[in-house]
């Protein structure tokens, strides 16, 4: 079923266009069905007529395939992120790893191109319609226009796809950045029981130096001791379980 993106969450938003990529031609259908249907009222028939027309668009299903990849990712990653039991690296790897897919994606605009006439049966961008604008002429350089008409295919490339790429790399990177802080921070609490006591000391003093109004500076003999506590119960463990 296809759902209203404002009303689901991302997980949901997954679900929505991975329904719109796999079901494009029946959901057109459908469209012209309910438009061309007496029984429906005006504001319904009119909105699936302009639906419809939208899909009828290549930029649309260009979209429909683009955000089909991109969310599935994304939603996927977002699982591992949310898991209770992460470990701190875990976390920045995941996001390192689909930093890294949408880096890739930049230089893929022919292939989503392709899919998304294979899906439509639709090849051509839609017309550029500017109005003429009144130019000053230059008199250093009368030869040179004001500006360079792009066609439709590079506009919509330049305009539509490398602009949100750039827009989800810049903010996929201030994301690890802060991860890799937390990491950089608290890290070692995941492998608490293997460091040994000058590792653990310094880690302990890099804490309270970013929170020393909050943290004691005895939390480096706390965590050994804890360390050793954790060290002996897991030994009585095994021990016990033999």
């Amino acid at each position: 079923m296809i759902k209203n993106l404002n009303e689901t969450r991302w997980s949901c938003r997954t679900d929505a266009t991975k329904a719109v990529v796999f079901a494009y031609d029946y959901i057109k259908e459908a469209l012209v069905e309910i438009s061309n249907d007496l029984d429906q009222k005006d504001i319904v028939k009119i909105q699936s007529k302009k639906l419809y027309e939208s899909m009828c668009q290549f930029e649309v299903a260009f979209y429909a395939i683009f955000w089909n990849y991109i969310l599935e990712r994304f939603d996927s990653t977002n699982h591992i992120l949310q898991d209770p039991k992460i470990v701190f690296q875990t976390a920045v790897n995941a996001l390192n790893s689909i930093l890294s897919f949408v880096r890739e994606i930049r230089n893929e605009y022919e292939e989503y191109e392709k899919k998304a006439k294979d899906m439509s049966g639709l090849k051509d961008y839609a017309p550029i319609h500017n109005r003429k604008k009144n130019v000053r002429p230059s008199s250093l350089n009368n030869n040179q226009t004001a500006s360079t008409q792009l066609l439709p295919r590079e506009k919509f490339r330049s305009e539509s796809f490398i602009s949100v790429i750039d827009q989800l790399t810049v903010s996929l990177t201030e994301r690890i950045v802060a991860y890799e802080t937390i990491c950089q921070r608290f890290g070692f609490l995941n492998t608490f029981e293997k460091l040994e006591t000058p590792e653990l000391q310094s880690a302990a003093n890099y804490l309270v130096s970013i929170y020393p109004n909050d943290l004691e500076s005895s939390l480096g003999n706390e965590f050994i001791q804890f360390s050793s506590f954790v060290k002996i119960y897991v030994e009585t463990r095994k021990d016990n379980e033999q």
